[in-house]
């Protein structure tokens, strides 16, 4: 059963339809000067989030059997030369009980490339039969069926694309396939109400991955990029150290004891203690901690957008060999990001780490629901952190952490966690956290000592470009230095595996 029959008519110079799912109007306007005919797309106003579209025309010329979409019912097919230009829209398709459905009921038309409605009905019944095998792999047949214009409505397909749709996105798409559709439409009911989404693309969430906006990223770089083009962000880089916090493991943990109660109103709820307790420690932490909490150097897990592939993020490995310099407690892994824009005449270092001025990623912290005690100098903690994509549009976070014994011939200490990045724990928004941080204000002396160590550090390494000095007092001075020597290092100095091919990077 044909989820959509197409109908065709022949379009003239001059002619109008109006496609009455979208704000567009498509008009075939003659040929000037002898050149082609266009497809002039006019925006009425009024459409798109909030109602906030502004009126506006675009032409676009038709070049010989090219398809080119205006919302998610109309298609027009300019034929070859000598053929006549079609208009194909949506309509005539029935329900499952045989009965017509409604137009909103109908799947979107998939662009096509024909020079005639019989040419344009054969091509229909073929793309709709591909579009249902591939519904019956990885998506669901209500996924499947999901579709529509991008941007402004207009995009295009030509011949040599298979009948794929163009800007459109007619037909399925790789994201259909790996995401929840449940998940999906909240994600982008959100962003339709932003106006100008379609306008720009950020594509780092917290720790870099969340939200899967990457892969788009990726995408749109193996079909849109042109040979020498460039990628900004082109470099991205994800770290983790090891930290010590009693206060926020204390808190985590205090929030498990409420289901402790034996008669909570009557009600015994220590029944449920394990599986809150499991709860509260697989929520990541998103806040700005001061980086003397960090008790560790740094493992970081460096992506070239320029070359990986989308399949490399499905599952990211993370391996962990850190140094913790003095004895500590470590209460778990605190993790960030930054990312490099490599400009051609200057490369700039954007950063999330801590002790930097603060951005709206924060840092994220996994707090480990078995703590580690270091008691020698320079113990090693090994282990992994492995990130795995699922279709929510995030990662589960695996972490493992091993540290020497406790006592000489004991069993090595091992703690480990699980933590869904689609569920954090937003510390940083709670009453909170905001009194902590002002009953807690930094100490003068500690500061001073803290920018001393900088200053000395500074003084020992080789001098940096001009702009970067600058910009590294600058910090000292706004943040009071960094509490660990080798965070300081890792963030303040260019690091030798980057020097050779980026001398100039900055954080800014």
């Amino acid at each position: 059963m044909r989820p959509v029959a197409v109908t065709a008519s022949a379009l003239g110079p001059g002619q109008a339809w109006d496609d009455r799912g979208t704000s567009l109007t498509a008009v075939v306007a003659a040929a000037a000067s002898g050149g082609a005919p266009a497809l002039v797309l006019q925006r009425k106003g009024g459409g798109g989030g909030g109602g906030g579209e502004a009126p506006g025309t675009v032409a676009i010329p038709l070049e010989p059997a090219a398809a080119w979409r205006a919302g998610p019912q109309l298609l027009l097919v300019k034929a070859p030369p000598g053929a006549a230009a079609w208009l194909l829209r949506g309509g005539g398709g029935a329900s499952e009980n045989g009965a017509p459905a409604p137009p909103a009921a109908q799947p979107p038309l998939l662009a096509l490339a024909c020079g005639s409605a019989a040419d344009a009905d054969a091509l229909a019944a073929a793309c709709d039969a591909a579009a249902a095998a591939a519904a019956s792999g990885q998506r669901s047949a209500k996924g499947g069926s999901s579709g529509g214009s991008g941007g402004d409505g207009s995009g295009s397909g030509s011949a040599g694309d298979g009948g794929g749709g163009g800007g459109g996105g007619g037909g399925g798409n790789v994201f259909d396939a790996k995401i929840d559709k449940t998940s999906s439409d909240m994600y982008f009911h959100y962003y339709g109400m932003l106006q100008h989404q379609q306008n720009m693309l950020q594509p780092m969430g917290t720790l870099l991955v969340n939200e899967r906006m990457l892969e788009t990223y990726i995408y749109a770089r193996d079909k849109f990029l042109k040979p020498g083009g460039r990628m900004f962000p082109q470099i991205g880089r994800i770290h983790a150290a090891a930290f010590s916090d009693a206060l926020l493991y204390g808190e985590v943990a205090g929030k498990a004891g409420f289901w402790q109660q034996p008669a909570f109103y009557g009600v015994d709820v220590t029944g449920l203690f394990e599986a809150a307790a499991e709860g509260y420690f697989a929520q990541v932490v998103v806040d700005a901690f001061d980086p003397s909490v960090l008790v560790s150097g740094c493992a970081t897990r460096v992506f070239d957008f320029a070359t990986i592939k989308e399949s490399d993020l499905t599952v990211i490995d993370l391996p962990l060999e850190l140094t913790v310099a003095s004895p500590a407690t470590v209460h778990g892994v605190a993790t960030w990001f930054d990312v490099l824009f490599n400009g051609s005449a200057v490369q700039r270092w954007l950063s999330t780490a801590p002790g930097l001025p603060t951005t709206h990623w924060f840092q994220l912290r996994c707090v480990l629901a078995q703590p580690l005690a270091v008691l020698a100098p320079n113990t090693v903690l090994r282990g992994s952190m492995r990130l795995t994509a699922h279709e929510r549009q995030s990662y589960t976070v695996e972490i493992t952490l091993t540290a020497p014994p406790l006592a000489p011939g004991g069993p090595p200490q091992k703690s480990s966690g699980r933590y869904d990045l689609k569920e954090p724990f937003y510390r940083q928004l709670t009453n909170w956290y905001y009194q902590q941080q002002q009953a807690s204000p930094l100490d003068a002396v500690a500061v001073q000592a803290a920018a001393a160590a900088v200053a000395a550090a500074a003084a020992a390494a080789p001098p940096p470009p001009p702009s970067q000095q600058q910009q590294q007092v600058g910090y000292a001075q706004q943040q009071g230095g960094y509490a660990y020597p080798a965070y300081q290092q890792h963030h303040q100095q260019p690091q030798q595996a980057f020097a050779a091919q980026w001398p100039q990077q900055q954080y800014h």
